[in-house]
């Protein structure tokens, strides 16, 4: 029996090492430039197929293939073909925006990015200065005169030349301020002060540091509303 034992080992560790010895082909997920653009990039995956429809994870960085087998570049980004869980910000490299500001290539439009990669809308604030964004995007090269209008939570920017509103609107509802590249600044160009009005007629405001770290929050239960 003990004989017997050792024999089926042997035979056990002979096709183990005869196992070992046969050549295989490994495969590797691998980028593949497409010929005909090359700005744009694909995935091949160790099976042999592209990726698509799929967050990858490569490198220490998150992508996203969309439905026509392309990395997903630019801000912000979701596909017509596909819901990826919302709105993402990716830089020209493909990789997730991982925080903070990012600029769309070859444009000045600008956004702000917390660190799950999702633009910031509306209003909130960056190490200390208020910041408008309207559908993701933080507009504007230049500082201009405007008004800040707060109506039941929804904030809407106007220009002192062109808006339509009633001398008692603008007392009412809104807040002269000058408009610079997004950042909402007081009638001087400096940060709203602490007791500023515009904090306590605001609801409910977000605050970020600069690389997209949520950092705290002004929640006013009682706040402004018309």
């Amino acid at each position: 029996m003990i004989m017997l034992i050792k024999k089926l080992k042997r035979v056990i560790s002979c096709a183990v090492l005869i196992f070992c010895m046969i050549p295989t082909t490994a495969f590797a997920g691998t980028w593949k430039q497409c010929s005909y653009d090359p700005e744009k990039w694909q995935y091949l995956e160790d099976d042999g197929n592209y990726a698509r429809d799929r967050w990858l994870y490569d490198n220490g960085s998150w992508y996203y293939i969309r439905h026509d087998y392309y990395m997903a570049q630019g801000v912000p980004a979701r596909s017509k073909y596909e819901d990826i869980g919302g709105d993402y910000c990716f830089e020209q490299s493909g990789k997730l925006a991982t925080g903070g500001f990012v600029v769309r290539a070859n444009t000045n439009d600008r956004f702000f990015t917390n660190k799950e990669g999702h633009p910031v809308d509306g209003l909130f604030m960056v190490d200390g200065v208020l910041y408008q964004a309207y559908s993701h995007f933080l507009f504007g090269n230049n500082v201009h005169d405007s008004y800040l209008c707060i109506k039941n939570d929804s904030y809407y920017k106007y220009d002192s030349l062109g808006s339509s509103r009633t001398k008692s609107q603008e007392n009412r509802y809104t807040i002269e301020c000058k408009y610079d590249n997004g950042k909402i600044l007081d009638r001087d160009g400096k940060p709203f002060a602490a007791n500023s009005k515009i904090y306590t007629q605001i609801k409910y405001l977000p605050q970020y540091d600069s690389k997209g770290n949520l950092i705290g929050e002004i929640q006013n239960p009682n706040g402004y509303s018309i």
